[in-house]
């Protein structure tokens, strides 16, 4: 339960950010399953950013710390003009696919 209200959070943040900062029209929401991690990706048509220029706010940052207190991490992509995408993987029950992966990994378009 904690886990799901933890990713609920995290999805939430990303949402929240696709509309109050990105001027996202669209957004789109998948998730699965593989290889024993639960992967959700949050992305929009928005206006971007440069991820390696930018300091992340306060709530980018609580989702980058809850995601790697659950065994996660998350994936930012992002370009000027292209929209974000927000990956965030996490590691089912008794799985540790990421004990050793840094939390957050950022990278332009």
């Amino acid at each position: 339960e904690a886990t799901a209200a933890d990713l609920i959070l995290m999805v939430e943040e990303a949402l929240t950010n696709a509309a109050r900062h990105a001027r996202a029209r669209r957004w789109w929401l998948k998730a699965g399953v593989a290889e024993a991690v639960l992967g959700v990706e949050i992305g929009d048509d928005g206006l971007g950013y440069d991820p390696v220029r930018t300091t992340p706010g306060q709530g980018l940052r609580s989702l980058l710390a809850r995601a790697a207190a659950l065994g996660g991490r998350v994936e930012l992509a992002s370009a000027p003009g292209a929209g974000s995408t927000v990956r965030i993987l996490l590691p089912l029950a008794g799985a540790s696919a990421y004990a050793a992966v840094p939390a957050a990994s950022v990278r332009a378009r």
